[in-house]
């Protein structure tokens, strides 16, 4: 059994109310939800998937759904335009902040939580 099992049972909880909120045009409610889910984690000190963590702004601290508050770019900024160099780029349309993952060097590339 998990330790923390109602608060990770709430963060989930508000993440999921943060995307509907978001999806329904409360920017405002989704950041305080998202605010709320940052608290809880940070005072219980759990371990946030990193699924969650990449679809929230770290800036204004709103969803990030690609569509409808964020765009999201494959950008090769290299000299060669070489496969290896291409970077997933989410700006978030609010604030503007760029969030950038590598996704040409190691195609298999998989997080922590997905590997077996």
């Amino acid at each position: 059994m998990t330790k923390n099992r109602d608060k990770y049972a709430r963060a989930t909880f508000l993440h999921q109310a943060a995307q509907l909120s978001c999806n329904e045009g409360y920017e405002e409610l989704s950041q305080m939800y998202n605010l709320g889910m940052e608290n809880i984690s940070k005072k219980s000190v759990l371990k946030i998937s990193p699924h969650l963590k990449r679809e929230v702004c770290k800036n204004c601290r709103i969803t990030l759904n690609p569509g409808c508050s964020s765009t999201i770019r494959i950008e090769n900024n290299s000299r060669s335009e070489d496969v290896k160099c291409d970077v997933l780029t989410v700006t978030c349309r609010k604030c503007g902040t760029k969030k950038r993952f590598p996704i040409g060097q190691d195609p298999d590339f998989q997080l922590w939580v997905d590997r077996d």
